[in-house]
């Protein structure tokens, strides 16, 4: 954050962000990025989780389904299970429970997809809370 402070003093830029404004910065810096270890390394040491930063540079695509999973039940709504059947890959529960990510190998052309319920992406997008709870598919 910048701009003038009292008696037309300049702030710092960039002295206060909040989470979702450090999680941008970081996907566009790969400087900020760990190898898979050091991310286990952190959850030993009490971390809530592992993030996975999708990228130009690697084969992956991640599939976000939102709101199609009850999560008291486990149960999935069809159009999702359609959904994670029709890829078959790896798919985890999201962190709000609510929801699925699928990881699968495949580039877009083009940007990213977003609709009301399913975003699909393949490079400056970053899935947090990856847990290894999912379904282990090739």
């Amino acid at each position: 954050m910048s701009g003038s402070g009292k008696n037309g003093t300049e702030s710092p830029p960039n002295r206060f962000t909040t989470q979702r404004q450090a999680i941008r910065q970081a996907i566009c810096d790969p400087s900020t990025w760990g190898p898979f270890e050091n991310a286990v390394n952190g959850l030993e040491r009490g971390f809530d989780g592992i993030g996975f930063v999708f990228s130009e540079k690697d084969p992956f695509c991640g599939i976000d389904l939102d709101e199609c999973r009850d999560p008291v039940s486990g149960e999935v709504a069809p159009w999702a299970a359609r959904i994670v059947k029709d890829f078959d890959s790896y798919t985890e529960v999201s962190p709000s429970k609510t929801g699925l990510k699928i990881f699968i190998k495949g580039r877009l052309s083009g940007g990213g997809i977003k609709t009301k319920y399913v975003e699909v992406y393949d490079k400056t997008r970053y899935f947090t809370g990856i847990a290894g709870n999912g379904n282990h598919k090739r």
